[in-house]
């Protein structure tokens, strides 16, 4: 049996001719195809709907999932939620706020794996009390993580800094045992937020040279993130194949331990 991945979407508004702008449930189709490919799982997509979804409806979900995807998306998280000085950069979608705090909450109780990338990362840091800055290129000593929009779209997900792996993180650990580490490690950066305040219980396991937090992991639960795309050129970067052999390996062992306790007993003579 394979592992079930929820992908969690985002609340988008699309213009359709004839009809005009209606909210759809969106989410980057290379997200799905790397949990299919890099992970031998079967994508199921979570829709951004707030508090449409009760608590009880999250848990029966919760139930078929052995691992969950905060992908990245074009919006950028509500302020209001870490209590951010800083003016509003950019779109919000609190639908996918309310959601992703309450999936990163329940999987560090229930010790589901979670993989949060881009914003997904800054979710998971929010969600256990972190805080962000709201524009990290407006902050002294930062440069800007953005997207460079001149390059051809395919482009902007090619390697754009190095990053500096923490001594003892698990990012570290696994890049030891790499044929040749091949330092230095480099991303891309496609991110206009970045963690300010790291949440208790979480460990940043890789920098950008500006001191910007690039990987975080939980101290507790098979939960972490990265603030690059590690869904693009996964056979071409070290760094990306890392993360999803990880991941990997943590919903294939979460789904090992949910058919163990729901498999039924063996009668005996």
């Amino acid at each position: 049996m394979k592992p079930v991945i929820g992908v969690l979407c985002s609340a988008e508004f699309i213009d359709i001719p004839g009809w005009g702008s209606l909210s759809h449930q969106a989410v980057f189709e290379r997200y799905l195809l790397a949990a299919s490919s890099c992970c031998d799982a079967l994508p199921l997509l979570i829709g951004a709907t707030g508090d449409l979804i009760r608590d009880a409806h999250l848990e029966r979900m919760f139930e078929r999932l052995d691992g969950i995807i905060l992908p990245g998306a074009a919006s950028n998280v509500d302020v209001a939620l870490y209590g951010g000085t800083q003016p509003q950069a950019g779109s919000v979608d609190r639908t996918r706020d309310g959601i992703a705090m309450r999936i990163v909450r329940e999987a560090v109780m229930s010790g589901r794996p979670v993989l949060g990338i881009c914003r997904g990362m800054q979710e998971i840091n929010v969600a256990l009390g972190g805080t962000l800055y709201a524009a990290l290129h407006a902050e002294t000593g930062r440069f800007d993580h953005r997207a460079n929009r001149m390059v051809p779209f395919e482009d902007r997900y090619r390697d754009a800094h190095a990053v500096e792996l923490v001594r003892g993180g698990w990012l570290d650990e696994a890049a030891r045992r790499l044929p040749s580490r091949g330092e230095p490690f480099r991303v891309n950066s496609l991110h206009g937020q970045g963690i300010a305040t790291l949440a208790d219980g979480l460990a940043a396991d890789a920098y950008a040279d500006d001191g910007t937090i690039e990987a975080i992991s939980h101290a507790d639960a098979p939960v972490f993130g990265v603030q690059w795309h590690p869904e693009w050129h996964v056979s071409e970067n070290p760094l990306n194949g890392m993360v999803w052999a990880r991941f990997r390996r943590a919903c294939a062992a979460f789904l090992a331990r949910r058919q163990a306790v729901t498999r039924p007993l063996e009668p005996t003579l």
